[in-house]
């Protein structure tokens, strides 16, 4: 039994030592090989972010490949003009000979795989296995950040198949914008992203308490519980494809001598498809309340969709507008020609905006509405003729259904003739003025009466404006 027993122990011993070996093997030995690894996947994926971002453009410029962990810088150039501008006043970059954007410099540090534990990093991540884990040193990179002493964290795990996790989180500030106006974050802004290989598909989802851009009197503007999400891909000519949607506990905007501006509950919920090598893009947008001092409505319901939107026109345009220098008037003229080729080739392809439904609440009944407007069929003369003819109306064909109830017409009546709402305490003369002028127009086919209150069609079809079938004008 003795004997059998050593052998167990040495079995059990030479299992143990050998265990070792293999945790040494991957804790001390493995980290530097895969730093190796990292480093091309690394510079893969900055390569990648902006590969197809008109306006922007990244390099890493300095990579020290450490045991462990490794040290690297990366450039990220701006040629944004606008986006540009704003970045030198904030501070992060200063202007660059020779009429260059402006370049960040950011300094991270790439800690090794293949479980990445020295990263300061979320337990999801540092235990993960994978090449690495980026931090990024955001806070000595922008010193807009660090001179207002916002702590921000940002890490990215960079995956085993290629993909990468990215977490960011922005703690409780206040800071000084301007003069007494003041950028205050409640609790913390957390921002969860992951992205394949190649960086063309992506998700993310940002969350938060409430942010406040106000003077101490509380004069500003007040979001509650932002939360994003969006789940896109790219689509033909590196278009953007697929969902997000953005919800808003309420946004409040106060200003001196009035009282509160509120929207509550604000969601809005955006969908992007192909469909026959053109875009269609539809947007949902809810709202459960809205108040501006003693006005109230909601809730509003609407959707609307754009479509026939051509990719290539889009992509060609959003570079061209990467490019508007409207600081120089010598080249302004040279610009806004550059911005016109893709708009007009963007209308040829017959482009419109069809409302599917609008419903919105208010005193004294609900409006109901809907309709689309759309490009008519027309070649590149046709279309550069109308425009230099400035006819606008024969450049579309379109028509609106909308519905309200006769207490809300009269309503919207006394504005247009009297200047002012109507109020509870109204004279019989004004009423009986209001039902007179609305009976009117119903005679005249202007308006319809329904059993739910008042319509009216309007259409516009090859330059003619209709109304309720009537012909009103031609253009």
């Amino acid at each position: 039994m003795a004997k059998g027993k050593s052998k167990s122990q040495k079995k059990l011993r030479r299992m143990g030592i050998g265990l070792l070996l293999v945790l040494l093997l991957v804790v001390l030995v493995l980290p530097a090989g895969v730093g190796m690894m990292a480093e091309g996947r690394y510079k893969q994926m900055w390569s990648a972010m902006f590969a197809a971002e008109p306006g922007f453009s990244a390099q890493v410029t300095d990579f020290e490949r450490g045991w462990f962990s490794s040290t690297a810088r990366v450039s990220l150039q701006v040629d944004d003009a606008f986006l540009g501008e704003l970045i030198q006043e904030m501070g992060w970059a200063d202007e660059q000979p020779d009429g260059q954007g402006p370049i960040i410099e950011i300094d991270e540090r790439v800690h090794h795989g293949p479980i990445p534990f020295t990263a300061p990093a979320p337990f999801h991540q540092r235990w993960r296995p994978g090449f690495a884990v980026v931090e990024s040193r955001l806070g000595d990179s922008l010193p807009a950040v660090s001179e207002h002493g916002i702590d921000l964290q940002s890490t990215t795990h960079l995956g085993l198949t290629g993909s990468l996790r990215g977490h960011l989180r922005v703690a409780a500030f206040d800071v000084a914008v301007e003069d007494e106006l003041r950028l205050v974050n409640e609790g913390e802004l957390l921002l969860d992203f992951q992205a394949n290989r190649n960086l063309d598909r992506v998700s993310m989802r940002l969350r938060g308490g409430a942010l406040h851009l106000a003077d101490a009197d509380g004069y500003g503007v007040h979001l509650q519980s932002p939360w994003l999400d969006v789940s896109q891909r790219r689509g033909p000519s590196d278009i953007w494809v697929g969902g997000s949607e953005l919800r808003l506990a309420a946004i409040e905007m106060r200003l001196p001598g009035e009282g509160p501006n509120t929207m509550r509950g604000l969601m809005w919920a955006t969908d992007t498809r192909e469909s026959n090598d053109l875009l269609t893009q539809s947007h949902e947008i809810q709202i459960d309340a809205l108040q501006a001092d003693e006005f109230e409505a909601g809730p509003l319901l609407m959707d609307i969709d754009l479509f026939n939107l051509h990719p290539e026109s889009l992509s060609r345009l959003q570079v061209a507008s990467s490019e508007l220098r409207l600081d120089d008037p010598e080249s302004i003229d040279q610009d806004i020609g550059a911005l016109m080729e893709p708009i007009l080739d963007l209308i040829t392809h017959e482009p419109g905006l069809r409302l599917q439904q609008l419903q919105l609440s208010l005193p004294g009944g609900m409006i109901e509405a809907d309709g689309q407007a759309k490009a008519r069929p027309m070649d590149r003369a046709q279309l550069e003729g109308f425009l230099a003819e400035a006819a606008w109306f024969r450049m579309m064909d379109g028509e609106l259904q909308l519905s309200t109830s006769r207490e809300l017409a009269r309503r919207a009546l006394a504005m247009w003739t009297l200047g002012g709402p109507l109020d509870e305490e109204a004279d019989e003369a004004s009423l009986r003025l209001m039902d007179s002028q609305l009976d009117a127009a119903i005679a005249q086919d202007m308006l319809l009466e329904t059993d739910d209150g008042l319509a009216i069609h309007i259409e516009l079809a090859d330059g003619v404006l209709f109304i309720n079938e009537r012909e009103i004008l031609r253009f």
